[in-house]
């Protein structure tokens, strides 16, 4: 008769096992598989190997449930994994919760010959992916004052989640230049990272975001952004000019002339007035009393550019003593006022090379103004060339390598005669004789019949005396 072992039962086989195999002394090599990363509700596959035949699997749990497995065996959510019970040890874990989440042991024993039993066994790290609930920045708003505020700590929490996240920062979507300070993990699972932001008024209106990084969360969970928290910098600071001094050109005796002045401010300037060199002071949205100016309302901001805003001052009848003189824009906000001073002068600004100033502001500075250069480079340029084509001439020409003589009248036939009587003579006196045939006047081609005649009488005329 065929008895059936119980779960119990194969459980206290186990044990003893175990007990002998503790008086026995004999182990078997256990192979682990890989760590296992799974989210919530997700299935874990856990599995051991070793290289002798297999009678008893058993898996033990993070909290020290032992579970003897095999096809047969099943317990709930934990069944066996593999083709056959004597080579493969392992197990599947559906709907993954909390408790599973830790080291699990697989133990392998083995019953060889003679019933002797060998144990072996090692370890299988299962991690429970479980994304933040939430992630907050404290403060939610920010708002500094730059430059009074040297600095500002901002903390980033994350509630919940296994195993820890890490936290990135971002600054209008790029890399933040900030300074962890801090990090910490509460007994409730809350995880910290505490930075130093130092102010600057180019980061006014840009979105400053903590990003908390895990593979627990899911691409839904990505899409959704439910990983960052992000609020938008409020930086502020007194009116701030674009540059030391303004210089304004063009301004015609009799004729009206617009200046405009651009600056930066957070927040948006309470006050704000023009000081003008004759003692004149117009507010904003103003005339003066007798006319000459007219201020307008400080227009602002630009979209797109939060703290940018411009001044307007039309001078309604300029005169020659408005000519090279130094005026101030007085701005100011909550934080303080900037004196912006500008210059005017008659007529077209004069060249000046590197110092030319664009501001591509209406009734600023531009290199329109200015006269252009082009034509004096081009010139200079020629010079220069014709200047190496000479010396290039002049040299070669020295050297022998160029020669520009006139014609000597003398054929080409008879040419050929006197390079070869050159060629046999090269004594100081043949110089002079060389130099007189060139200075002959052209001799006539001889007739025919006549040309070994003239031919030694030419040599003759040649012979050194």
């Amino acid at each position: 008769m065929v008895k059936f072992f119980t779960t119990m039962e194969v459980l206290h086989l186990a044990v003893i096992l175990s007990v002998l195999f503790s008086v026995n002394g004999n182990t078997v090599d256990v192979s682990a598989g890989e760590n296992v990363n799974v989210r919530l509700s997700e299935e874990a596959d856990l599995s051991c190997t070793t290289n002798v035949p297999i009678t008893f699997c058993t898996f033990i749990s993070p909290g020290g449930e032992n579970f003897p497995i095999n096809e047969k065996i099943t317990y709930g959510r934990i069944s066996y994994m593999g083709q056959d019970a004597t080579t493969d040890c392992g197990i599947k874990i559906k709907n993954v919760v909390d408790k599973d989440n830790g080291e699990w042991r697989c133990e392998i024993t083995s019953i060889g010959d003679g019933g002797v039993a060998k144990k072996g066994s090692n370890s299988i790290a299962l991690t429970v992916l479980k994304a933040p609930k939430s992630v907050k920045l404290e403060p939610e708003s920010l708002m500094v004052v730059d430059p009074e505020d040297t600095e500002k700590r901002i903390r980033c929490t994350a509630e919940g989640g296994h195993p820890a996240p890490s936290f990135t920062w971002t600054l209008g979507g790029q890399p933040a230049k900030v300074s962890v300070v801090d990090t910490n993990t509460d007994q409730d699972g809350v995880y910290m990272e505490e930075v130093v932001y130092v102010p600057s008024k180019a980061d006014d209106g840009k979105i400053l975001e903590c990003v908390a990084e895990s593979e627990a969360y899911t691409a839904d969970d990505l899409s959704a952004e439910i990983n960052k928290a992000k609020t938008t910098l409020n930086v502020q600071y007194k009116p701030v000019p674009a540059k030391g001094v303004y210089e304004f050109y063009g301004l015609t005796v009799g004729q009206p002339f617009d200046i405009r002045i651009s600056f930066r401010a957070n927040p948006t300037p309470s006050d704000m007035r023009w000081k003008m060199h004759d003692g004149v002071e117009v507010p904003q949205g103003s005339e003066d009393e007798k006319g000459k100016y007219t201020s307008a309302i400080v227009s602002g901001p630009v979209e797109g550019e939060d703290s940018l805003y411009t001044a307007q001052l039309t001078i309604n009848n300029v005169v020659a003593e408005d000519a090279d003189t130094l005026n101030t824009l007085m701005v100011t906000n909550q934080h303080g006022s900037s004196e912006i001073q500008f210059k005017l002068a008659l007529g077209e600004k004069p060249p000046v090379g590197a110092d030319l100033v664009s501001d591509d502001i209406a009734g600023e500075n531009s290199n329109e103004n200015e006269a252009g250069t082009g034509p004096v480079i081009a010139v200079v340029v020629v010079i220069l060339i014709v200047l190496v084509v000479v010396a290039v001439v002049v040299v070669a020409r020295s050297q022998g390598l160029l020669c520009f003589a006139a014609s000597d009248g003398v054929p080409d036939a008879e040419k050929g005669k006197f390079e070869a009587l050159n060629k046999e003579d090269s004594t100081p006196e043949k110089e002079t004789t060389k130099d007189i045939v060139k200075n002959e006047p052209a001799v006539e081609v001889p007739k025919s019949g006549d040309g070994d005649a003239e031919e030694k009488k030419s040599n003759g005329a040649h012979s050194p005396k």
